[in-house]
């Protein structure tokens, strides 16, 4: 495989959304039920009633979402209560949401070669694994690390 293959020859087309008012909640369960079910992600793409990105929400961002609440509790409550403590910032799983915890990300287009998909996945700064690809407004796909690691390992079989 030549490294001027494009992004919707390795992108996969297999991924999950969720909607912004969407609680953090059912973001959780939406991820583990994913994984369950075979789900190579670990993340939701965040899209409006028109299919159209908005950003990305994944695990990290569920937890670190939940670690002020937590801290605020472990404070009152005191390190001996840290059960309470969880249990009491978990309760705003139903009250937070998606929005508000979600990232904005670089996106790919389908037409973009592999050496801007490695460009943009291996940001310093990026703190996801997944970069949606759209085309006209709608997500058609996301290239993970995994997915862009198996493109270099493939083109490196072929040009040995």
């Amino acid at each position: 495989m030549p490294l001027s293959v494009n992004v919707w020859e390795f992108m996969d087309r297999n991924f999950q959304t969720i909607g912004p008012e969407a609680t953090l909640g059912e973001a959780m369960l939406a991820i583990s039920d994913g994984i369950k079910q075979g789900q190579k992600g670990r993340s939701l793409i965040v899209v409006d009633g028109q299919g159209r990105l908005l950003g990305v929400i994944s695990m990290r961002y569920i937890l670190d979402a939940f670690k002020r609440e937590f801290n605020t509790w472990l404070g009152l409550l005191g390190r001996e209560e840290w059960r309470d403590a969880l249990n009491k910032g978990l309760e705003q799983c139903d009250y937070r949401v998606v929005k508000d915890a979600m990232v904005k990300v670089p996106v790919l287009r389908v037409s973009d070669d592999l050496i801007k998909a490695y460009s943009a996945l291996t940001e310093k700064n990026l703190e996801v694994r997944v970069l949606p690809v759209v085309e006209a407004d709608k997500v058609e796909g996301v290239v993970r690390i995994p997915d862009l690691f198996e493109t270099f390992v493939e083109a490196y079989r072929r040009n040995r």
